[in-house]
């Protein structure tokens, strides 16, 4: 296959993806309930299919959700794809040295008063701030 082939195969998909997306859109507002109800039908008769591609969408977008939560919860720094890095690439806490089990056990602490990122803690050392008072002393 050629480049200006491929390209013209491209074009010709990406096209009929977004008139695809279009008429979706037009039949949801002719007919709201109906449309609802299709794509209840559908979940149901495909749970497995709905199941991986949730989850799929789960991990591909996991970078976008935490970042737009430290926003939210304050967080400030210059460069969250870099924090973002380092956070993923963390695998101990910074206070207890534990290791983290998973991600649910890995949270990043922060002042909440400036917003300036401290450590990536465990839950265990995240919820007490006994720690605090021990590198307040330093």
């Amino acid at each position: 296959m050629s480049r200006l082939e491929y390209y013209r195969d491209y074009e010709l998909n990406r096209r009929d993806k977004s008139k695809a997306a279009e008429n979706q859109k037009l039949r949801y507002k002719k007919n709201p309930e109906k449309f609802r109800k299709d794509k209840r039908e559908w979940n149901a008769n495909n749970r497995e299919i709905k199941r991986e591609s949730d989850r799929k969408s789960y991990i591909k977008n996991r970078k976008k959700r935490l970042i737009k939560t430290w926003e939210k919860r304050g967080v400030i720094s210059d460069d969250f794809s870099k924090l973002y890095d380092d956070y993923d690439k963390a695998w101990f806490c910074g206070i207890c040295l534990t290791d983290f089990k998973n991600n649910f056990d890995k949270c990043l602490d922060h002042n909440h008063t400036t917003g300036e990122f401290r450590e990536f803690l465990c839950r265990k050392c995240n919820a007490h701030d006994h720690w605090k008072k021990v590198l307040a002393e330093y």
